[in-house]
């Protein structure tokens, strides 16, 4: 009978949605054409020319905005951002929307709508007044904050134009003459001409409206006092949100793969809190301390933080871009190692494309080594968006351990961006550097490489009652591990062979009765079953069914659900002889909680009785290593030549 691997095309998917690493949260370039005065939307048909002098496009941090402009004239205090969404199909309805957006962003308070004009069929307007005070800073103070919603009718009663202008308080009054003869130039073509692309009209799921939220006010000025209105724009459209929080969970390996020096990730992901002391870090590891420009940077609590790992991660508040300092026992303390390895994190993903040097007004590559310090600074694309990343790797414990600093950065800002870490720099201490204490102790790892998430419920396969497998496997044959010999495993009972890397893989159990044979393989981070039993009447889609109900009865789990690709498509497919789904659910053990991926194939084996299931259980900001060793084993899966015998 053939062995069905996962579709190549479909497991792409899935990485393309989760193995995003850093550059999961590169803020994307606006979509469509725009040029430094005008942009032209493709969807839609709308169009909007500007004064040049007065309004300047920037970057947002969604992707699903379609158009963002800032007030860089004398006094600005302005940003708009232009969203085409098919979540509201009238204009009254967008209003209503918007506003219940705003209402339950945090940091939010106080909202009131002061103003409303507009006919429901073309056009709404309402002005909200509220207060915003920044969640990620303890001493933060609450500020005056306008959100000016227009929304136009695209398509009557399909499709929406959102245009959010967000502004302090106080200065609302001087700026809404600005924006009202911006929209004067608003062009929207009558609606039998802009008919929605047939299943492509916008990316705005139904239950969502990718609209700015009141935390895009944190950089509605450019002036010093900014650092007091919070961090730069807030995620946008609220499914990306999750989508982009479930991708900046995740950090490739491949480095790692190849090399036996990359560091260690696995074990509980660092407090992005922890070391922090208003704008200064001290490493809880290594003892070192850094101080930041508080009107330059911002603390980010957000962004994923990777066990293993000393990390701080601080978002720039005067241009678009993150940087991650983060100090680890790996590369021998080589800077070199260090940043070759640090830099292929990204660089190396399949996610980026088009990686280049970047090169200096000269010519020349911006990469060397100075005062101990390798460094090196690339540009590159990821989702359409152009963008700058600069690297650099230090010995922090002499044959032990490295310092690195991570920045990625929209290409404009590039030079602002190397320019503010160099400064930054000048804030760090070494002075301290061993006064913490290092090691792995330090750091808290667990034993053997195995992450705690994956012990208990929350990595138990669909051996359990829900899936049909028996409940007493206890019975071995050939001792302790039945059909295990040394990297190789060989069914007692169903007659499938595989076999698997010993550097990657190590066998937790081996287990066979009369009715079912279970093999169970602990990776670095992930835990991978192969059982075969009677059950289900040998039908695939079943198994794969049952899987998702196990799964939604462990201890901690919630929010089970088959994740789906960049198009919207649930990872899932088959049929009675075979069948896969890539399930997607958050785990709380008690204190932090983390979004981990199960994928599970079931298989028909024998007339009718039985299938083969296999499934993979981890973290998912580890899935591509993990993934990826997971599809070498199945590579080298054969079944004999005689049939399964139940």
């Amino acid at each position: 009978m053939p062995f069905h691997t996962p579709r190549p095309t479909t497991r792409a998917a899935l990485v393309a949605l989760m193995v995003l690493g850093l550059l999961g949260s590169l803020p994307g370039l606006t979509r469509a054409q725009s040029t430094e005065t005008s942009y032209l939307n493709e969807e839609y048909g709308w169009s909007l020319e500007w004064d040049g002098e007065v309004w300047a496009p920037f970057t947002p941090r969604s992707a699903s905005v379609d158009l963002a402009l800032r007030d860089d004239g004398d006094g600005g205090d302005s940003r708009l951002y232009f969203l085409s969404t098919d979540a509201w199909g009238t204009p009254a309805d967008c209003i209503e929307g918007r506003r219940a957006e705003i209402e339950d962003e945090a940091g939010v308070d106080d909202v009131a709508q002061v103003e409303e004009s507009g006919d429901d069929e073309t056009s709404a307007t309402a002005i909200f007044t509220l207060t915003y005070t920044d969640p990620d800073q303890a001493d933060a103070e609450p500020l005056d904050r306008v959100n000016a919603v227009t929304c136009f009718a695209l398509v009557p009663g399909e499709a929406v134009l959102s245009v959010t202008h967000i502004t302090a308080g106080d200065a609302y009054a001087d700026e809404a003459g600005a924006v009202e003869d911006l929209l004067s130039d608003l062009v929207i073509p009558e609606a039998e001409e802009t008919a929605t692309p047939d299943g492509d009209a916008t990316e705005a799921p139904d239950d969502t409206t990718g609209s700015p939220t009141a935390d895009d006010s944190g950089q509605a000025t450019e002036t010093p006092d900014d650092d007091a209105t919070g961090t730069a724009e807030a995620d946008i459209d609220g499914a990306e949100s999750d989508a982009t929080a479930a991708a900046e969970e995740t950090q490739t390996a491949e480095a790692e793969e190849s090399n036996p020096e990359t560091p260690d990730d696995t074990g509980d992901a660092p407090d992005p809190e922890e070391g922090v002391e208003g704008n200064t870090y001290t490493s809880p590891t290594y003892g070192f301390s850094l101080e930041w420009d508080p009107e330059v940077w911002d603390l980010d609590l957000q962004r994923a933080r990777f066990a293993g790992r000393d990390t701080l991660v601080l978002n720039a508040i005067d241009f678009v871009g993150y940087l991650y300092v983060e100090a680890y026992d790996a590369y021998d303390g080589d800077p070199a190692d260090c940043l070759e390895g640090s830099s292929e994190e990204i660089t190396a993903d399949d996610a980026a494309e088009d990686v280049e040097p970047f090169e200096d007004e000269d010519g020349e590559p911006v990469a060397g080594e100075e005062d101990g310090v390798a460094f090196a600074a690339y540009t590159l694309t990821s989702g359409g968006t152009d963008a700058a990343a600069y690297f650099d790797c230090q010995t922090l414990v002499e044959g032990e351990a490295v310092l690195a600093f991570s920045l990625l950065v929209a290409i404009e800002d590039a030079e602002a961006g190397f320019e503010a870490v160099a400064d930054l720099r000048e804030g760090l201490d070494l002075s301290t550097v061993g006064e913490a204490g290092t090691g792995d102790d330090a750091i808290g790892t667990p034993e053997d490489g195995v992450p705690e998430e994956t012990d208990g419920d929350a990595t138990e396969t669909a051996e359990a009652d829900a899936t049909e497998t028996p409940e007493d496997e206890e019975t071995t044959e050939g001792g302790d591990l039945a059909g295990v010999d040394g990297n190789a495993y060989e069914s007692p009972t169903f007659g499938y062979t595989l076999e698997w890397d010993e550097e990657i893989w190590m066998v937790e159990s081996a287990t066979s009765d009369d009715e079912a044979d279970t093999l169970v393989l602990t990776g670095e981070n992930s835990l991978v079953t192969i059982t075969a039993y009677a059950g289900f009447d040998g039908d695939a889609a079943a198994c794969v069914e049952a899987a998702q109900e196990e799964i939604a009865g462990r201890d901690g789990v919630s929010e089970v659900t088959i994740l789906e690709d960049d198009d919207g498509v649930p990872i899932a497919e088959g049929d009675e002889e075979y069948s896969y789904a890539y399930y997607g659910y958050t785990l709380d053990d008690g204190g932090d909680s983390e979004d981990y991926y199960e994928y599970v194939e079931c298989s028909s084996l024998g007339d009718g009785e039985a299938v083969l299931q296999i499934s993979q259980a981890a973290s998912l900001r580890v899935s591509d290593q993990e993934l990826d060793a997971l599809e070498a084993v199945l590579a080298t899966f054969e079944f004999g030549d005689d049939e399964p015998v139940l």
